[in-house]
């Protein structure tokens, strides 16, 4: 859902971006800035166009010369600007008919109230965990979030029996952050040496951190100490591709 109507509303704004430009200088640098950026997005629309109507694109990203694409290529006329509009206005009418910018805003308002789900400790931790996994998805977890999510962390470490399912939601949600209270927990509980399971998604939620001093420490002794040999492999890998990109 993320992509399409990002994707979507991304054209429809780049095209009043790039009308206006093309309208208001008189420039040929910014006249040729223009001609590029409609060319793009003439053969995004036709695309668009293609999945909102069922019907095949006209050809915006066919190189032959014969499409609308090649024709912005040679000069961009009044014409060209005004069928752009024409061709946005009619996309606007479609996805308002369609509905699409209403679930869009309703999306929009689902993703502004889980933001405060996950952080309310009032909540019960299925409902935070469901919301942080919205957020996610729409690379909406910042600092407060982290923060917020690992006092779930340190409260659940109290139950034995939670704290397995807890910790595993918490990484699997909060993969690709690089925050040190994230970093500490996870290098604290390998210490504890948890089942093979949760030492996995240890490594996977690590893995950005790998150039990390303390990080890498730990992925070292696991490639060499665990007793899993899938634990092994996929600490060395992470070790692997981290120096890789070191490179």
């Amino acid at each position: 859902m993320k992509t399409n109507h990002l994707s979507i509303f991304a054209i429809l704004g780049s095209l009043t971006a790039v009308v206006f430009t093309f309208a208001s200088h008189d420039s040929s640098s910014s006249k040729g800035e223009a001609t590029v950026q409609i060319r793009e997005l003439t053969a995004r629309i036709d695309r668009l166009e293609s999945r909102l109507t069922g019907r095949p694109a006209t050809g915006g990203a066919n190189t032959s010369g014969s499409s609308s694409v090649d024709r912005s290529r040679a000069s961009v006329h009044s014409d060209t600007v005004s069928e752009l509009q024409a061709r946005q206005n009619q996309l606007e009418k479609q996805l308002n008919e369609s509905g699409i910018i209403e679930r869009f805003a309703a999306h929009k308002q689902l993703v502004e109230e889980s933001y405060g789900i996950a952080q309310d400790a009032n909540r019960p931790a299925k409902e935070r965990f469901e919301a942080l996994s919205l957020l996610r998805d729409e690379e909406r977890i910042d600092a407060a979030v982290v923060d917020s999510i690992m006092d779930l962390w340190d409260e659940s470490s109290l139950d034995e029996k939670l704290a397995p399912y807890h910790r595993w939601a918490v990484m699997e949600n909060l993969r690709g952050s690089t925050a040190p209270r994230f970093r500490d927990a996870i290098l604290s509980m390998l210490s504890e040496q948890p089942e093979a399971k949760i030492t996995g998604q240890a490594i996977l939620a690590l893995e950005p951190m790998s150039q990390d001093p303390a990080v890498e420490e730990w992925l070292t002794y696991l490639a060499s100490n665990s007793p899993e040999p899938k634990i092994q492999q996929s600490a060395t890998s992470v070790l692997q591709r981290g120096a890789e990109q070191n490179k």
